[in-house]
């Protein structure tokens, strides 16, 4: 992955000034990729397994309500 890809990642609700968040999905252990350059620390969050329909259940559950928000 490229040096600035996931500072500014990590970043990205400040850097648009926009209410999102980022979720990164990995197998790793954080600390394998993550660097101490100042960054905020990370939440990690551990999950039940969910299947692919279920995933993306969730993650677009909102979806529609959000875009409308954003388009306004």
């Amino acid at each position: 992955m490229d040096a600035n890809v996931l500072p500014v990642l990590l970043r990205l609700q400040q850097l648009t000034s926009l209410n999102l968040c980022v979720i990164l999905l990995s197998q790793l252990p954080f600390e394998k990729f993550y660097n101490k350059t100042g960054l905020t620390e990370v939440i990690s969050l551990h999950f039940a397994q969910y299947n692919k329909a279920e995933t993306q259940r969730i993650l677009s559950s909102y979806f529609f309500q959000v875009r409308g928000q954003l388009l306004k």
